[in-house]
């Protein structure tokens, strides 16, 4: 039950696993992991607040196995493959999601919900009548695959410390 803060975490199976917890999980930056980035199982009121999930496929977050009063707020979503959210039927309980940037881009999907896929922002809203304040759009990340052109973890010496994914302003200096 403690809090799972400030983490970077890529090129897992699943990134993050919380089971059983009421935690915050926060600020932390989660991507290219092949099946799940953050998957949420049971507990009763998980704090999901400015995280940043990136997947090229898979799930970027699954909450699963009766997760109740599940609150996500402030998080970049990005699914450039796969889905961005996918909630469980017997996890809407409670759920709250707004002030999320949640994108959808190549393959990619927003979310699922109810078993049915919503492609965009505007079909998840309708869908799940969550997040009126939430945007979609580029994030605009400095440069996510950094200067070598390489996501994450390559066996041979591409480690991923170069991925930037600071986002860049929208204003000249």
């Amino acid at each position: 039950n403690g809090p799972v803060l400030s983490n970077v975490v890529f090129d897992n199976p699943i990134g993050i696993a919380v089971t059983a917890s009421n935690s915050l999980i926060s600020n932390n930056l989660i991507y290219d992991n092949a099946v799940i980035g953050l998957k949420l199982s049971q507990g009763t009121g998980p704090d999901i607040v400015n995280n940043t999930i990136y997947q090229v496929a898979g799930i970027g977050l699954r909450a699963e196995t009766s997760v109740k009063n599940l609150r996500l707020r402030n998080n970049i979503i990005w699914a450039a493959g796969g889905t961005g959210v996918s909630i469980a039927n017997d996890s809407q309980t409670g759920l709250t999601s707004d002030f999320n940037l949640l994108f959808a881009s190549g393959t990619g999907v927003v979310g699922n919900w109810l078993g049915f896929t919503q492609t965009t922002l505007q079909q998840w809203q309708i869908a799940t009548g969550k997040d009126a304040n939430s945007l979609t759009s580029d994030p605009l990340f400095v440069d996510l695959d950094g200067g070598d052109n390489v996501l994450g973890y390559v066996l041979g010496g591409v480690d991923g410390s170069d991925d930037d994914f600071h986002l860049q302003s929208q204003f000249g200096s």
